[in-house]
């Protein structure tokens, strides 16, 4: 039930004879209504019964559907929040803090929800940048996120003490080397890298919004960071006659992507301040994560949003797992040959999602069909008619 990618072994473990098969009855993590719950997600699947422990809580689930057409969805999340609060006396629900975990389908969602969607998009839609960018290892990003960021905040503390370490650790203007080269001339340097930082802090408390190219090109002006090589082009003005052309100079082609570079050029134009929700969700310091990364992972209060229009996505259809969108010819083919459906795969990616509350789960979908969907879910036994709900906004 819980394989949700599509390597490994399917099935494992069928087949086999004069082998003992041990089974995890007791589930340690979670509250007895969720265990209910997951139980049920299964029934369908493999029949296996999982039992809660009996110092564990009762807890709750809720689960809320709203037309996939609303128009603010942070909005309605909130909302959903504050209720979930009041359903189960938790005021930790509904802090401006986001105490509790937000599981989202598809990274793009938790990029929109935490405020960081105009820099990620353009990386995120290149096939060669996704994995470094979702990873944290980007060089480019790393600049912005741990030598530029940390500069910045400690500018903004007047933090003179963690200024200087970053200064120290990161800018070529105070190199040990290089200012042993220069004995004479220290002191000098020295002013040189103050005067540097401070021009950083008057961009980024400027009242315009700098972008991200507003940033690096400041920083280059002074040479208070090294620039990696991925940003040197854009760490000048543009010129109107050369911008995005290939070089004519030798070089291999291939080691020149106008993709890559107009993806670079798109990113930078966006707002430097999203960089620090950016740096804290690749970091797992975020309030979101997604569907597929919390495996193993446990939270007392967790919000699992379901969005197939959001989601964009072939593998996982929540629609047809809840009944809202009809088995398509395809579905019904592999069903009748055993194979695995989409729909098979979504199951398992639900009872992932669910089983990852320690306290209390709230379910947000947006759907076509907000009221058939709760009647499925209720019908089928997997909420009450108290815990399954129609959001209208």
């Amino acid at each position: 039930m819980q394989r949700i990618y599509a390597d490994g072994k399917v099935d494992l473990g069928k087949n086999l004879k004069g082998w003992a098969f041990p089974q995890k009855v007791m589930n340690h993590r979670c509250p007895h209504r969720v265990i209910r719950l997951i139980n049920r997600i299964r029934a369908d699947a493999d029949g296996l019964v999982q039992e809660g422990r009996r110092d564990k809580p009762e807890g709750f689930v809720r689960l809320f559907a709203l037309s996939v057409s609303v128009p603010d969805k942070m909005a309605a999340e909130r909302l959903i929040a504050r209720k979930m609060s009041e359903v189960t006396g938790d005021p930790a629900w509904a802090s401006t803090g986001r105490d509790f975990k937000t599981l989202t389908l598809e990274h793009r969602m938790a990029a929109v929800r935490f405020g960081f969607a105009r820099m990620f998009e353009p990386i995120y839609s290149e096939d060669r940048l996704q994995t470094s960018l979702l990873e944290g290892t980007s060089a480019p990003l790393r600049f912005f996120s741990k030598e530029v960021l940390p500069l910045v905040k400690a500018l903004r503390g007047e933090d003179d003490f963690t200024v200087a370490a970053v200064v120290r650790k990161f800018s070529p203007l105070l190199d040990p080397v290089a200012l042993k080269a220069i004995p004479e001339k220290q002191m000098e340097q020295l002013a040189r890298a103050s005067e540097a930082a401070r021009s950083l802090k008057s961009i980024v408390d400027s009242a315009q919004n700098p972008t991200f190219r507003d940033v690096l090109q400041d920083v280059a002006r002074t040479g208070l960071f090294t620039v990696p090589d991925a940003l040197l082009p854009f760490a000048q003005p543009d010129d109107p006659d050369v911008v995005d052309q290939e070089p004519t100079d030798g070089a291999p082609s291939d080691t020149f992507d106008t993709s890559e570079t107009t993806a670079w050029r798109t990113m930078l134009a966006t707002p430097f301040d999203q960089i620090e929700a950016y740096d804290q969700y690749v970091s797992g310091r975020s309030p979101f994560g997604t569907h597929q990364g919390v495996k193993g992972l446990e939270f007392p209060r967790v919000m699992v949003v379901i969005s197939d229009d959001e989601a964009r996505g072939f593998l996982f259809k929540y629609d047809k797992l809840f009944g809202v969108e009809p088995k398509s010819a395809t579905d019904l083919k592999r069903e009748a040959s055993g194979e695995e459906t989409s729909i098979d795969r979504t199951r398992r990616l639900f009872y992932v999602t669910c089983s990852r509350a320690e306290e209390s789960l709230a379910i947000v979908c947006y759907t076509s069909n907000p009221q058939g969907l709760v009647s499925t879910v209720v019908s089928r036994g997997w909420f009450d008619g108290t815990e399954a709900s129609v959001i209208a906004l």
